[in-house]
């Protein structure tokens, strides 16, 4: 029965831990989530005019990039 007892109390041990890192990675996923809602996010779109020079299109006007 010593061994049975033994088993029994490692297996519990096993299924609290299991829950407890579940619990854990349910908790930090949603504080993730909450934090990177917190900034809101832009596109910007940049094109390429054939010559080698970028352009970068957006509200605080046009930057050229060398050859």
């Amino acid at each position: 029965m010593k061994n049975k007892d033994l088993a029994s109390e490692i297996i519990s041990k096993q299924f609290w831990t299991i829950i407890l890192l579940i619990i854990s990675l349910v908790v930090s996923n949603g504080v993730w989530i909450w934090y990177i809602n917190q900034f809101d996010f832009t596109t910007n779109e940049t094109t390429l005019d054939g010559n080698g020079i970028n352009n970068y299109i957006g509200n605080d006007g046009e930057i050229n990039n060398g050859n």
